[in-house]
């Protein structure tokens, strides 16, 4: 892209970063970053996947929130 539109572009990718990384990893230590929803009647799952029963364990099990889902930690 050329500079001065990647240089428009910068504050949203700092909003994002100060979003992802506010309050949701611990500083100095690495874990994933996960999500739990906001309000009650909302998507419980905040992905690709939203439907209610998308995101279960290897045994059937439903996910219960908080969930760390691999497409976020990408």
């Amino acid at each position: 892209m050329p500079e001065p539109e990647v240089t428009a572009l910068l504050p949203n990718l700092v909003a994002a970063m100060d979003w992802i990384t506010g309050g949701r990893c611990r500083p100095g230590r690495r874990r994933p970053l996960e999500y739990a929803g906001s309000t009650e009647g909302g998507l419980a799952n905040q992905s690709w996947k939203d439907s209610a029963d998308a995101i279960r364990h290897v045994d059937g099990r439903y996910a219960t929130p908080p969930v760390a889902l691999c497409e976020v930690q990408g």
